[in-house]
């Protein structure tokens, strides 16, 4: 019977002492998530209220269960859903030996960019840098597509590609999985940028999961 008074759109009431476990568990973690997150004041609508009725309502003390199951967990999953690609974190993929170690010279810690990626500074402006885009393998061709010419790389990911510039630098695109990510290395003799490009995202790529 609907008395009027407001009410939250999922109780645990609305879940029979004999349902099922996950019900009961969607019961507890789901109450008000709309009214808290998506739509703030969803629990004072009243019984008049567009949004009172049809999906938002399930004040229904006969609904299933199974039903309650998977609208709890749909939430749990939309709360704590976090991309694969955004927990990519650049600074960890590479050592500051095996930087040093590709550019035959003394690096210095990693440093953290305000796009997000991590560079390596060597000796004036010898660097390398990796990003990660987080745009996974449409990204990747978006990338490739827009450099020219470009040369495959096997053995590293799923797909790679190099490019290098007349600036000097050589910029490596992989992926690997839903990874896509960038290698750049900088160095002011040019000598063995391409070697270093090719195997420090050779590391990446292995340190990479799919």
């Amino acid at each position: 019977m609907n008395d009027g008074a407001a009410r939250p759109f999922f109780t645990s009431s609305a879940v029979k002492k004999n349902s099922p476990p996950l019900a009961k568990l969607a019961a507890f973690v789901a109450p008000n998530f709309l009214g808290i997150v998506v739509y703030p004041g969803l629990d004072r609508l009243t019984p008049g209220s567009p949004l009172n009725s049809g999906w938002f309502s399930m004040r229904n003390e006969k609904s299933s269960p199974w039903g309650q199951i998977f609208v709890g967990l749909a939430f749990v999953a939309i709360l704590f859903h976090t991309p694969a690609a955004a927990a990519t974190d650049p600074c960890g993929l590479l050592t500051t030996q095996e930087v040093g170690a590709a550019l035959h010279e003394e690096v210095r810690p990693p440093q953290k960019m305000q796009t997000g990626g991590c560079i390596w500074r060597g000796a004036e402006t010898d660097n390398v840098t990796i990003e990660a885009p987080g745009t996974g393998r449409p990204g990747f061709e978006n990338a490739r597509s827009r450099m020219s010419p470009t040369v495959s790389l096997s053995g590293i990911g799923d797909a790679a590609f190099a490019f290098t510039s007349l600036a000097g630098f050589v910029e490596v695109g992989l992926v690997k999985g839903n990874n896509f990510l960038t290698v750049v290395v900088q160095t002011r003799s040019g000598k063995d940028t391409q070697a270093a490009a090719r195997s420090l995202s050779a590391k990446i790529a292995g340190r990479l999961s799919n």
